[in-house]
């Protein structure tokens, strides 16, 4: 994988392979001004790194089209920057994915509460010879940012999914009423099993699934509510979306906001759970460990890689096996409990080896 980014953070270029298809991803953060320019810097760069199939997306600043991409029908950005940031655009033969599946529609993902207009800045553009792979491209709504996402599904026929593998829901153990119903449930099975000529391995096997079994119910209703929750949550925020669209009321932005603040509550909650879900993943492959963890030791390995040592005697080795010789003798000493009395323990001024 190769990564190429900006200083100022304007862009970042991801180049890879997935499902032995090589892609490069683009990040871009137009500024406010002087779009076109800053846009023809990048392109001239990625025209260098790109390679496969191309998928550029982030913050324009612009809307392509101010008649169908802002509430007002026009901008003030000058004609001839959107021109050019277009003209570029064309030249990487990048097309708007969400306006090739729906083509004459408003939506919009950015709204100014300073001079009470929406626009569309944000995009997702692929290369017209691979928008055939787009599934769905969605307009989200504005959760903690004040921009909205925009979504988008690639598909490949080589893309095969990985087999997901249960794991216990350690959160579910706080519920007090849980707890109980599992502890009565287990009561139950072995009162009902115990007097029958089930051996007692095969009995406490079973159990288990008897006990993951209730788990994955109990963590599928609560994620089926806690679904429906969040999604009754989207409806509404999209419903005072497009009200305060039409109206621009400040009570009508007011209550949108109250709105995206309950949302954003109960995804900050996901977040913390993937994070611990994450801890936990290194700690489960620890005699396993994966590309990332390997990673992370390696240059764990490498910071405290020793090349020489110097003894007491004022000799430098640097042969590991001179090295390890030195350590050997210095602990040695260090913890022979059975040697004479009086002798001077080696210390750290004496015997400890120096790299």
């Amino acid at each position: 994988m190769d990564v190429m980014t900006d200083p100022e953070g304007r862009f970042l270029f991801v180049k890879g392979t997935i499902a032995d298809s090589c892609y490069t991803f683009v990040s871009v953060y137009l500024p406010n001004t002087a779009q076109h320019r800053c846009l023809s810097s990048i392109s001239r760069q990625l025209r260098n790194f790109m390679a496969g199939t191309l998928v550029v997306a982030g913050d324009f600043n612009v809307p392509l089209d101010p008649r169908l991409d802002t509430s007002m029908g026009r901008t003030s950005i000058p004609p001839n920057v959107v021109r050019q940031v277009r003209r570029t655009l064309d030249e990487l033969r990048l097309v708007d994915v969400w306006r090739s599946f729906h083509a004459g529609e408003r939506d919009y993902t950015f709204y100014s509460p300073v001079h009470g207009t929406h626009s569309r800045l944000d995009y997702i553009f692929m290369q017209h010879h691979r928008v055939d792979l787009v599934e769905a491209p969605t307009i989200g709504v504005q959760k903690w940012s004040d921009h909205a996402p925009v979504q988008a599904t690639l598909s490949s026929p080589l893309c095969r999914p990985s087999e997901r593998q249960w794991r216990l829901n350690i959160s579910l153990l706080s519920d007090p009423g849980f707890v109980t119903e599992i502890d009565s449930h287990l009561q139950a099975y072995f009162e009902t099993n115990g007097d029958t000529d089930v051996p007692e391995p095969t009995m406490w096997e079973a159990h288990k699934a008897v006990v993951r079994g209730l788990f994955i119910s109990k963590a599928t209703a609560l994620k089926r509510l806690r679904s429906e929750y969040i999604q009754q949550l989207i409806v509404d925020i999209l419903a005072m979306e497009l009200r305060h669209q039409t109206s621009a009321l400040p009570s009508d932005y007011s209550d949108l906001l109250t709105k995206r603040r309950e949302l954003n509550d109960l995804l900050d909650t996901d977040i913390k759970f993937a994070a611990q879900r994450t801890r936990c993943s290194f700690a489960l492959k620890e005699n396993k460990p994966g590309r990332p963890l390997a990673q992370i030791l390696r240059r764990r390995q490498n910071a405290s890689y020793i090349a020489k040592i110097c003894s007491p005697d004022g000799i430098v080795h640097v042969l590991p096996e001179s090295i390890l010789t030195e350590f050997q003798r210095y602990y040695q000493g260090l913890y022979d409990l059975d040697g004479v009395a009086d002798a001077t323990p080696p210390h750290c001024d004496s015997g400890l080896p120096e790299r």
